[in-house]
């Protein structure tokens, strides 16, 4: 309707005066811009009804042709207007010459991303100065807007910090102390990459003269070199461990197969009272279990796979599958599913991976006496409680496999 009475081009960045000037006459040519421009007031709806519907009526088609005049990928900054006035008033704030590059930095913030080659501390800074810039032209933008916006374009390399971010409660979240975690691991990665390029150093090659001796500018690095190799020469490259070389180490067999896990020392000798427990592990990259009959669905793997445990001792994975949990939450008994979970015989443990479900888009929250899972709707899902070491057991308890095949289960995947 509205697109067959605005026949010109839509509003963008570059063309705020033209807009300006058509979008006037062709509310006036239509007698609606008395309801955008304030000259018909709103009636009061408890007073006059039928007069109120009215206006609202006209008032809404004004903001269906204001709406239909702007280019689409504008919309969401307009999508809070209730009426053509309000969507007006919007769009002068962005582009007055009061207000002017309100839209190009909303763009500059959300095209934002971390460069290659910089340094995060100072694109953080840029980043900031776009946040301020917005603020002061008082667009709507909360902290956790801005927070959001920096966890999702975080360099891979700094997955610790959204760990370590789901992890504080969200009430005591700031912009201060996310910053603060983001420099932290900046000079961890830094501190990591300066040692690597030290062993780089130790092991660069030694030129050699034309009478086959080292030449002079060499010969300090050559002996540090021997020093290096003497170091090297009884550590094991398999297990990492000294005393033995490589072709001696009796985990050799492992090393020709993939090693697709680490997990924390929670693997000591589990008891019978605890073997259906399930205890939290943030170092887990998936769910793991010992028990084989959790399982609703399970596939052996076609290849050796190992699980690396504290110790560097090395745990066969056997399969993986699909397991089902309930909880009682809020008064009723929830049915949830854990997927890809690993079997693990040796464990003798339950492992809840934190990271694997940060990874399905879940938060998880930890305090003195008990922790929470909660879906990207803030519901809880999961619950916990503190053992003691520092791990938590969750509170679910594993559907049978026989009773699972019949029953429904809540469209949820961990």
């Amino acid at each position: 309707m509205a697109k067959d009475v605005v026949g010109f081009v839509k509003l963008n960045e570059n063309n705020y005066l033209d807009w300006k000037y058509t979008i006037n006459f062709v509310l006036r040519s239509i007698e609606l811009d008395s309801y955008v421009f304030g000259d018909k007031k709103q009636p009061i709806k408890l007073e006059k009804p039928a007069e109120w519907k009215a206006w609202k009526m006209k008032s809404l088609k004004a903001l269906h042709i204001i709406m239909d005049s702007v280019e689409r990928r504008l919309h969401r900054y307009l999508l809070h207007c209730e009426s053509g006035t309000e969507a007006w008033n919007e769009i002068n704030l962005m582009y007055e010459e009061t207000h002017a590059g309100l839209v190009p930095l909303w763009q500059e913030f959300h095209e934002f991303k971390f460069k290659d080659g910089i340094k995060v501390t100072e694109q953080i800074d840029h980043f900031g100065k776009i946040v301020s810039k917005l603020i002061a032209r008082d667009a709507k933008l909360d902290d956790a807007a801005i927070q959001a916006k920096l966890l999702n374009v975080l360099p891979k390399a700094f997955f610790q910090v959204r760990i370590a971010w789901n992890l504080i409660p969200p009430l005591r979240r700031n912009l201060d102390d996310l910053y603060k975690l983001i420099m932290a691991a900046e000079k961890r990665l830094a501190k990591e990459l300066k040692e690597l390029e030290s062993l780089k150093c130790a092991l660069k090659p030694v030129n050699i003269d034309e009478s086959g001796d080292q030449t002079a500018q060499h010969k300090k690095i050559g002996n540090g070199k021997k020093k290096f190799y003497s170091e090297q020469r009884t550590r094991c490259s398999i297990c990492e461990e000294r005393g033995h070389k490589a072709e001696e180490c009796a985990l050799k067999t492992y090393a020709k197969t993939q090693v697709i896990a680490s997990v924390s020392g929670v693997c000591h000798k589990t008891t019978d009272s605890d073997a259906d427990a399930w205890l939290t592990d943030t170092s887990a990259s998936t769910h793991m279990t010992f028990r084989k009959d959790f399982f609703t669905s399970y596939e052996p793997l076609s290849e050796n796979l190992y699980l690396r445990v504290a110790g560097d001792r090395f745990l066969e994975v056997l399969g993986q599958g699909t397991i089902i949990v309930t909880e009682k939450i809020g008064g009723k008994i929830q049915e949830r599913k854990m997927q890809n979970v690993l079997l693990v015989p040796e464990l003798k443990k339950n492992l809840f991976s934190v990271s694997a479900i940060i990874e399905k888009g879940y938060s998880f929250y930890a305090v003195k006496t008990h922790c929470e899972v909660r879906n990207s709707e803030n519901k809880l899902v999961h619950r916990g409680v503190k053992k003691n070491r520092g791990f938590f057991k969750m509170l679910f308890k594993i559907k049978s496999p026989a009773s699972a095949r019949y029953g429904p289960v809540v469209s949820h995947e961990e």
